[in-house]
């Protein structure tokens, strides 16, 4: 004979949510193209509520995709693309309290594979020489004066 025993819902403890990992990734380094998951375990009760954002703001990018069901949630990342890269911040929230993880993603595309490979690359144009040397962790071109094309356009000479 086989018996099923039902736990009732309204019978659990109450409990703010609490992450279920001993480690959880917090820097993420990926390729363009490349698809990552973002999988995170968590409790409590009442069933808590999960939100995702990019930067502080809602994520509408269809290749971004959230799948959450009671105890994981997960974010899936397909076809990564340089603009991808941010602050992911999942919230998990009940009427006892709320959690939060942020995870730092940072897509890499073929420019920066490119200078990687590089120990140096000079570009002439007069006396100006500008040297590439081979860089350790992603670059923040947006806070560089000059632009890449800017660079690129003194090398050839336009």
């Amino acid at each position: 004979m086989l018996t099923a025993t039902f736990t009732d819902p309204f019978s659990l403890p109450l409990a703010p949510p609490v992450f279920n990992h001993d480690k959880l990734e917090e820097d993420v380094t990926l390729k363009v193209k490349a698809t990552h998951e973002m999988d995170l375990k968590f409790s409590g009760w009442p069933k808590p509520k999960v939100t995702w954002t990019l930067n502080g703001k809602k994520i509408t990018e269809k290749r971004i995709q959230e799948d959450t069901s009671y105890g994981s949630t997960c974010l899936k990342l397909k076809d990564a693309k340089r603009p991808d890269s941010g602050d992911y911040k999942v919230t998990v929230v009940n009427d006892l309290g709320s959690i939060e993880k942020t995870i730092h993603v940072t897509v890499i595309g073929k420019f920066w594979n490119q200078l990687c490979c590089l120990n140096t690359y000079e570009a002439h144009r007069a006396s100006t020489t500008i040297h590439f040397l081979a860089m350790l962790e992603p670059f923040d071109w947006h806070k560089l004066s000059l632009s890449c094309s800017s660079i690129f356009q003194m090398y050839l000479g336009q």
